[in-house]
């Protein structure tokens, strides 16, 4: 009645471990035997407690002759019997037809427990006539020197620098977990230490079986039965490849394969993406768990795909080594941050980080106008003041960031490798259960790579700069700027990198071989400007589409920039030239982002620029997408200014006025005595005239005026957010901020006539704008003295649609002009072509009275140089005192 069972393990030379063959769910049935009759050997051990068993002769040899002949194997057994008091178990064990005590007794490597069975009796004797084993008489008795990693002076240390790569045999003592392994190495000389160390499985976790609270992990018992099955007391070879805080990390390879891999496909085992770094089977590792995955085995079963949305996009610009802004197919800028990395900061502490510098310019120049496939695989979310930027949205003090792995379009390969095997990045520890990269094994086996090489960071934290990382920046100092203007003169084309873009047409430039960071204009065109949430300034049309352009094209790209001249603040203007060598000027006029300014005819780009710009008018683009409304608007605001003919026909002609308005000292607005009055009209109109439906800029009007809610006409001059718009009233010449619902339309008629208030300036006067010092006085002063009052004016000459004239109170007949003089409120022009040689007498003699009694803008005496040119009367003579 024999019994048959798996040798599932040999503990000693007198000791199996059977299981039963009978296919069940989970691990099967064990049963553990001693082969009767006989005594083994026993071999030396290390307990849990720290004790040591010794080891006799031939222990070794007689447990490694079992092992080798039945290990795996099925063997028929018979219980002999029982004790009681230990519930050991005796059996007759064959194999075969080989008798498993009897072998070992013939061999010499076991003794007869009992002299009953004559079998047995017969074998020890062939044994000891055959001086086989342990009855060898030259035998040394040899017994293994064996070191356990348990011991307090093991040095995993030495021993792993020592065999570190290198494949050693070994034999499998026991399974701990499905990947917690103990082994003993053997050594390559009859002389040499055994090794009885514990290794953990490199790049992978199984389930754990928690021997100390008797609660294992789903799959445990599995997983250990399968590691069991394939490695336990087989032989296998062992590579020491790492090792962590408890113990060495390697591999152990069978016939069947590395037992990782094997794990892994069978869904045993989850990659651990630390110690995958060190495995030599990392790849198929990879493989074999995506594929377990796949058909959802064991602890995969219920494994659903990491949730993550894709988006085409173009990378306009990179903020630091682990954040890029990107624009996708619909044109919207979004913030990301790249999946599972962290950069070092541009400063730290305050102090200048070469690292942080490296790693955005590497990512700069090779991702930067690049198209990019974007895998957004988490967020999170983070405490703010600030609010968020790019596409990052926010919550009251929250700012919700995306994380995405960037993949080039053109090539397949993870944007941020590049970084990582530089040795400028690190790959961000997740915890078990936290989402990460789709790639974050590649960046993991990548950053171990570098930390080899001693690359970057993880060596003398030393790398490849520019030479020059501390740039002189000029911004806001206009005597700085201006000192590198003759160096400009001399070499104006320089090689740059547009470090930011403002709007449309204002960058900040790097310009690398002077070491030196300032912003740059465009010359020769007006870009509109766009919305500053910074000022709370509105968008002027298409600006931010101007902007975004720039962004998308320029942004942080290498460009060739001609400087043409510098302003009183230190911005230099000049042209951008792109790679292709066209004018980045050029590609916003087609595009309708920008239009010429006024009197460039003479700069050598003109042609080109005005050729672009009326492609875009030809096409009806940008700003010119209602060029022909607005062609019809300017010729009715034409038509509705006083002709030219009229007004030239006013020079010296003397006019009874009113002022109506004063905007400054040097600026007012006068009205006939004889003008039209059309408030009555206005009033009547707006009765039965609609509300405005489009507000556009140039358009007459109806406007109620908030002083006395009364309706005037008025001229729409700018169109403001939150509905609102700029007017100004035509037949009085003062401007206000309306509600869009306090306008309503004229007909026809009214909107004809010309506006009644006509713009005027004192003649040979320069009087300080409200801008400058003294400007607010003038304007104070000239309004005390004009408003209410009937005037006399003489139109001296006109300038465009600006009347020049001489004021006079028509009462007392002071000349105003005079008056500004004598209060030290006005100087004489320099100009004073066609003056009356009578009037100008006057004039500068009332200017010396203010001189002399230090008046306002002569409160420090006549401080202008002595090369500085002064009127003249027709005798020649210098006006003026020159005290």
């Amino acid at each position: 009645n024999m019994l048959q069972g798996l040798v599932k393990s040999v503990p000693s030379g007198d000791t199996l471990v059977l299981v039963n063959m009978v296919k069940k769910v989970g691990p099967p049935q064990e049963k553990t035997i001693t082969l009767a009759g006989i005594s083994a050997p026993r071999l030396g051990s290390k307990k849990d407690d720290g004790t040591t068993v010794g080891e006799e002769a031939f222990a070794w040899e007689s447990r490694e002759f079992l092992r080798k002949l039945v290990i795996g194997e099925v063997v028929s057994f018979r219980i002999e019997h029982k004790l009681e008091t230990t519930g050991r178990e005796y059996a007759m064990v064959l194999f075969g037809e080989k008798n498993l005590s009897i072998e070992l007794l013939k061999n010499g490597l076991a003794k007869l427990r009992q002299q009953q069975n004559p079998q047995l009796v017969q074998a020890e004797e062939e044994g000891k006539i055959a001086q086989l084993g342990m009855y060898n008489p030259k035998a040394k008795h040899p017994i293994r020197q064996l070191i356990s990693s348990r011991d307090a002076s093991y040095d995993s240390a030495a021993v792993l620098k020592s065999l570190k790569g290198k494949s050693q045999q070994a034999v499998v003592e026991a399974v701990i977990n499905a990947n917690l392994i103990r082994v003993v190495l053997i050594p390559q000389s009859a002389t040499g230490k055994f090794h009885d160390i514990v290794i953990s499985l490199s790049g992978i976790r199984c389930p754990a079986m928690r021997a100390q609270t008797g609660n294992p992990e789903p799959f445990a018992a599995e997983a250990k039965f399968f590691s069991e099955r394939k490695i336990l007391h087989r032989d296998v070879r062992v590579i020491l490849e790492s090792s962590d805080e408890h113990s060495l990390c390697g591999s152990i390879v069978t016939k069947e394969g590395n037992l990782s891999v094997l794990l892994a496909r069978n869904g045993f085992a989850s990659i651990l993406s630390w110690s995958l770094a060190s495995s030599s089977a990392a790849e198929q590792i990879k493989d074999a768990e995506h594929q377990a995955k796949l058909e959802r085995l064991r602890i995969w079963a219920n494994y659903k795909p990491q949730q993550t949305s894709h988006f085409h996009a173009h990378v306009v610009e990179v903020i630091s080594g682990d954040m890029v802004c990107v624009v996708d197919d619909n044109d919207q800028e979004q913030t990301i941050n790249i999946s599972s990395v962290r950069a070092p900061k541009l400063k730290e502490d305050g102090k200048f980080d070469p690292l942080g510098f490296a790693a955005k310019e590497s990512l700069r120049k090779s991702l930067v106008g690049k198209s990019v496939d974007v895998e957004v695989e988490y967020s999170k979310d983070f405490e703010s003041t600030t609010g968020g930027g790019g596409n990052n949205s926010t919550e009251g003090n929250k700012i919700t960031r995306k994380y995405a792995t960037l993949t080039l379009s053109n090539g397949g390969k993870n944007a941020i490798l590049g970084l990582i095997e530089a040795g400028l990045c690190e790959v961000v520890k997740h915890k078990a259960n936290e989402p990460r990269s789709k790639d974050y094994d590649d960046l993991v086996l990548a950053q171990a790579a570098a930390q080899e090489a001693k690359k970057g960071k993880w060596g003398t934290g030393k790398v490849d700069l520019p030479a020059a990382v501390h740039f002189n920046d000029l911004s806001g100092d206009a005597n700085k700027a201006k000192a590198f203007m003759p160096t400009f003169t001399r070499e104006p084309n320089q090689n740059a990198l547009v470090d930011f873009v403002s709007n449309g047409g204002r960058f900040k430039v790097r310009v690398m071989k002077h070491t030196c960071i300032f912003p740059f204009g465009l010359n020769c065109i007006y870009v509109p400007a766009c919305a500053r949430k910074d000022r709370g300034t509105a968008e002027e049309p298409f600006g931010n589409e101007a902007l975004a352009f720039a962004r998308k094209h320029i942004c942080q790209r290498e460009v060739q920039i001609e400087i043409e001249s510098c302003d009183r603040i230190g911005t230099f203007f000049g042209q951008v030239k792109l790679s292709n060598g066209q004018l980045f000027s050029v590609e916003l006029l087609k595009k309708g982002y920008a239009y010429l300014q006024e009197g460039i005819e003479r700069n050598k780009y003109y042609s080109e620029l005005l050729k672009a710009q009326n492609y875009a008018k030809q096409n009806l683009l940008g700003v010119w997408k209602d060029h022909h409304k607005m062609e019809e608007q300017k010729q009715a605001q034409q038509a509705q200014q006083q002709p030219q003919s009229e007004l030239q026909s006013t020079v010296k002609k003397y006019l009874r006025v009113n002022i109506s308005e004063v905007s400054s000292g040097s600026l007012f607005y006068i009205k006939e005595k004889s003008a039209l009055s059309l408030e009555k009209q206005v009033e009547d109109c707006v009765k039965t005239s609609s509300s405005v439906q489009n507000v556009r800029v140039g358009s007459i009007l109806a406007a109620e005026f908030s002083a006395d809610q009364s309706w005037y006409r008025a001229r729409v001059t700018k169109v403001l957010p939150n509905g609102q718009a700029d007017v100004k009233f035509i037949d009085f010449g003062n401007s206000e901020v309306v509600q869009v619902s306090k306008l309503k339309t004229l007909n026809q008629q009214l909107a004809s006539y010309a506006p009644q208030a006509l713009e005027a300036t004192l003649s040979f006067l320069n009087v300080p704008d409200l801008s400058k010092e003294f400007g607010r006085e003038a304007a104070e002063f000239f309004a005390s003295i004009v408003l209410g009052k009937e005037m006399i004016a003489r139109v001296d000459s006109i300038s465009g649609q600006v009347l020049n004239i001489s004021l006079f109170d028509a009462e007392s007949n002071v000349c105003i002009n005079t008056e500004m003089l004598k209060e030290g409120l006005a100087k004489v022009s320099k100009n004073t072509k066609g003056i009356d040689a009578e009037l100008l007498e006057e004039l500068l003699k009332a200017q010396d009275e203010a001189k002399r009694s230090h008046l306002h803008i002569w409160e420090y005496g006549d401080v202008s140089s002595d090369e500085e040119e002064v009127p003249t009367n027709k005798k020649g003579k210098r006006g003026g005192n020159s005290k």
